[in-house]
């Protein structure tokens, strides 16, 4: 079959293009270890040597924590070809992840079980002593505050040691130094003693604070930076002058805009630390009265202010907030945009007319609105694929309307979307706009330009990454195949689909050739990359509750039995029912047990069939609920409609 596959996709080896496709291709569909043609008697001659597969990975003789990282760090070559190279690189990575971890005289082990088909890694660790840290040296003086969490006797575990410097960084910035650099520690080795002395550099700036005196009103600073604000200014990365004019900036936002920001003073409090102080005159603060509008015919004079988001100065008196008014102005403006006014230019109202009598401020905010650009007509053209009316329907705009430049992108980018979605991966889609003149509008005529190209359909389909999963686990879930039309929502749903098995981490399903978009090929083979997961798990946990005592829950499952995807699942559990009424002489334990099956695709037809039956006692007060439970099950994955649903019959 596979001979049969290669000789229709590939009939003529004319090139080094066609032979190199034909290599791939081979390299795709079979886990090999080399792969080599020879041109003899002018034939093509392709020898190989098909390789195992990596099945698992495992480890033994150390700590669970560090197991589990080892497998974290090599699950990946799980699935890869098992050759001598992959060995060597597996060997070396678990060898060195020892010695970051500490362990530089653990020796590494690798054992290889071999069925014939799959081989199975083994690491058989002796880990040795740990290394200890012998000394610590700092390429800085350490204020006298500090403690850093790096100590004499501990293992010298790069991780931990990188966390603790980290660590000592944060610190020290929170403390206030500026210009801080922690390093990471570089390594003395004593293979004799088996001890490593740390050294750390790094610079250390001063310890800055800022302190703002304002005789009118000391404790201002409160109402100007709240909690979150203060956050943000971190006097490590806000310099003196910097800060000068932010607190000014603060000033102003609360209807100073008079106030004058003097400093700052430097102050050495000490050898580590700097006070910068700065003088503040806030002069009088300004409410805004009166905000007015000119030149303003497209919108309502009420609706200005919730508009802007402006609609709190007119519950309250507040204080002038250019911050605000600026950031109202702005929604101002993208509301014309919206409108079809693109050329609406809004002067800015600086600080506006101030009373100094009754501390007020009237802001006057000027507008020219321009014309405003309405949609004349669409034309389309080059479409063949979709009606006119499939076109505009994806269009929120109509003639007459205004013509909102973001809805004109959305247009464009939605078409293009619908093309992919019916396999015209190569389509384009441009706009042209044409104005016309108009006395109080200008009337726009959208010209939609459309070259399709090539409708794509989908080409050989191959599987790879399977270890214990048989193919046609995988192949019954895909929702397209070989000639259906690209459609890249199917194959998101097929993924989707495929994860939901709880059989794979990782699912991809790519182009086998990578420049065969590049090229605009009329067909493309597809690859569905999956890489296997644990297909067994186990679970215990206990509990307490004030009503029943201890209670004690486990769960063993396995997701795929004889590689088909056969699911069995048992769970338990036990509780004291301690306030329970005895039954006769004897006192019964709560208990929950179940049991139950999944065999997928019974007959080979979409149907999954499932039993389940389970046995249940719980205390009730002066009673017990004593209950035995069965069902069996027919399910049917909707593929086509409403996908992701489905259909069931039971009893």
């Amino acid at each position: 079959d596979l001979e049969r596959k290669l000789r229709s996709r590939h009939p003529d080896i004319a090139s080094a293009h066609d032979l190199e496709n034909l290599l791939r291709d081979l390299g795709r569909r079979l886990p090999l270890r080399w792969l080599k043609a020879n041109y003899r008697d002018g034939h093509w001659v392709v020898e190989g040597d098909i390789a195992q597969v990596i099945a698992d990975i495992s480890f033994e003789g150390v700590t669970r924590y560090l197991r589990n990282s080892l497998y974290s760090l090599t699950r990946n070559y799980v699935g890869q070809v098992d050759s001598l190279e992959v060995r060597r690189k597996l060997r070396s990575t678990v060898t060195s992840y020892m010695r970051k971890r500490g362990f530089p005289k653990a020796i590494v082990e690798l054992k290889i079980d071999d069925d014939g088909k799959n081989a199975s890694y083994q690491f058989v660790i002796e880990q040795g002593e740990p290394c200890i840290i012998a000394g610590i040296e700092y390429g800085f003086r350490l204020p006298k505050d500090v403690s850093p969490k790096l100590v004499v006797g501990e293992i010298c575990d790069i991780e931990e040691i990188n966390a603790a410097v980290n660590s000592l960084e944060e610190d020290l910035r929170n403390l206030g130094f500026g210009q801080v650099r922690v390093d990471t520690a570089a390594e003395r080795y004593n293979r004799a003693n088996n001890t490593t002395t740390l050294y750390i550099s790094g610079v250390i700036g001063q310890k800055v604070k800022y302190q703002v005196l304002d005789d009118q009103k000391r404790f201002l600073i409160d109402d100007i930076f709240d909690d979150g604000d203060l956050t943000d200014i971190d006097p490590t990365i806000v310099g003196p002058d910097a800060m000068g004019v932010e607190l000014a900036r603060r000033y102003r936002n609360q209807g100073y805009i008079d106030v004058t920001v003097t400093g700052p003073t430097i102050d050495r409090a000490s050898e580590d630390e700097v006070v910068y102080t700065y003088n503040v005159e806030p002069g009088q603060q300004y409410l805004l009265s009166n905000l007015q509008f000119e030149g303003v015919t497209v919108f309502e004079r009420d609706d200005l202010p919730t508009i802007m988001d402006l609609d709190s100065i007119w519950q309250t008196r507040q204080p002038l907030n250019l911050d605000e008014l600026k950031k109202g102005i702005d929604l101002l403006k993208a509301k014309y945009q919206e409108a079809g006014y693109w050329d609406v230019a809004i002067r800015d109202p600086g600080t506006g007319s101030k009373d100094r009598d009754t501390g007020t401020v009237r802001i006057t905010i000027v507008v020219q609105e321009g014309k405003g650009r309405i949609l004349k007509d669409v034309i389309i053209q080059g479409h063949q694929a979709l009606s006119q009316e499939d076109i505009l329907d994806l269009s929120e705009v109509s003639p007459g309307d205004p013509l909102d430049r973001m809805k004109l992108v959305d247009f464009q980018q939605a078409l293009r979307t619908e093309y992919i979605n019916r396999g015209y991966l190569y389509a384009t889609v441009s706009l042209d706009l044409v104005p016309y003149a108009g006395k109080r509008t200008i009337p726009v005529e959208v010209k939609v330009n459309i070259d399709e190209g090539k409708r794509v359909r989908i080409g050989d389909i191959t599987v790879s990454g399977l270890i214990r999963t048989k193919e046609k686990v995988v192949r019954r879930e895909l929702l397209f195949e070989q000639g259906d039309w690209y459609d890249p929502e199917r194959l998101a749903a097929t993924r989707s689909r495929l994860t939901q098995l709880g059989l794979f981490q990782s699912v991809q399903i790519l182009p086998v050739y990578r420049n065969s978009i590049t090229e605009q090929a009329e067909e493309l083979d597809l690859v569905v990359e999956v890489r296997e997961a644990s297909a067994g798990n186990v679970s215990f946990g206990p509990g307490w509750s004030s009503y029943s005592g201890f209670r004690y829950t486990a769960e063993s499952g396995y997701a795929n039995i004889g590689g088909e995807g056969r699911q069995i699942t048992v769970r338990g559990g036990f509780s004291e029912e301690q306030q329970q009424a005895a039954i006769g002489p004897r006192t019964l334990v709560g208990r929950n047990l179940g049991v139950a099956y999944l065999e997928p695709y019974i007959f080979e037809w979409p149907v999954d069939g499932s039993i389940g039956v389970s046995n249940n006692a719980r205390a009730n007060e002066d009673f017990w609920e004593l209950s035995y439970a069965g069902e069996v099950a027919l399910i049917h994955k909707l593929r086509n409609f409403l996908v992701g649903s489905t259909i069931s019959t039971f009893y």
